[in-house]
């Protein structure tokens, strides 16, 4: 959204809300433009400093996923998240090993928590967005 989020503008607030992300999907006649918009992703919103920044769940690079052709989803593979990276993100083992990054992340954030769960860490980040976003108004 150009100039940022808005107070009910549509998708804008579902992470306030506790709502679902909104969905972008990009399709083109050659992967080069999907492929770029996927690059842009990666490199332009997951880069700064201090506890907020960066990914806070392991082994993921991107906001984006390439689901590419069959003949081309090993080229794929290599340099983007695809189909098969999220079935084995949806494992019990990557579950566990996520939270526990999430976790430590979320210490580091908040050093207030003594014992931080997910839900306690999901209201206090949307309680954090939601101070920033009134800065904006």
């Amino acid at each position: 959204m150009i100039g940022g989020p808005r107070r009910g503008a549509p998708g804008a607030c579902g992470a306030l809300q506790g709502e679902d992300p909104p969905v972008i999907v990009a399709a083109s006649s050659n992967n080069q433009a999907v492929t770029n918009i996927i690059d842009a992703f990666e490199k332009d919103f997951d880069r700064g400093v201090g506890p907020f920044a960066g990914r806070w769940l392991p082994e993921v690079e991107s906001f984006g996923m390439f689901l590419a052709s069959n003949s081309r989803r090993l080229e794929a593979a290599r340099r983007y998240q695809t189909e098969e990276f999220q079935v084995e993100r949806e494992t019990v083992a990557y579950v566990e090993r996520a939270k526990k990054a999430y976790l430590q992340a979320a210490a580091a954030a908040f050093p207030e928590f003594d014992n931080p769960g997910v839900g306690s860490v999901v209201a206090a980040l949307q309680k954090r967005m939601a101070g920033e976003v009134d800065k904006l108004a």
